[in-house]
Formats: structure tokens, C-alpha cells, sequence
């Protein structure tokens, strides 16, 4: 192995740089759980969104209307 991956010292031990880099693999490999769920969490939001535009295209336009109208309400008024 060469470059960084190689962390067997000359004397059979692991220098101070070496472990230092073994520290730094072992705290990325364990922040892959943590990444996976964040991907999943984006994933069911993205699904959730696309989703919900879906519903809102379906919708009569006066429907729709009335539903964007009170949003805008809602927004200038700081209830959402």
C-alpha cells in the first residue's frame, strides 16, 4: 500500500502521524450511519413534495386560488 493508507511504521508501530490518520478513518467511518439517514430524510422530503405538487395540480384552479390566497394571508401575518 502506499500514501496514506500504508500506517505501519518503520518499527512495526504506528507513528504519530499514522494514528492520528487511523483516528481520522475511524471517526468518517462511523459518521456513515449518521449520513445514511440524512440522505433518507432528504429522500422522504423530496417524495413528500412531489407528492404534494402533484395533489395541487390536481386541483380546480378556484380551489386552488382560494388555498393560495390564504397562504399569503397566513404569511403576511406570521401565523405559518
Amino acid at each position: 500500500m502506499a500514501g496514506r493508507a500504508h500506517l505501519v511504521a518503520v518499527n512495526g508501530g504506528l507513528g504519530d502521524e499514522s494514528m492520528t490518520e487511523v483516528q481520522r478513518l475511524l471517526r468518517e467511518a462511523g459518521g456513515e450511519e449518521a449520513a445514511v439517514a440524512g440522505l433518507r430524510e432528504c429522500v422522504d422530503r423530496l417524495e413528500r413534495a412531489r407528492a404534494a405538487k402533484t395533489a395541487l395540480a390536481a386541483l380546480p384552479a378556484d380551489e386552488l386560488r382560494a388555498a393560495l390566497r390564504l397562504r399569503r394571508a397566513d404569511l403576511e401575518t406570521g401565523t405559518v
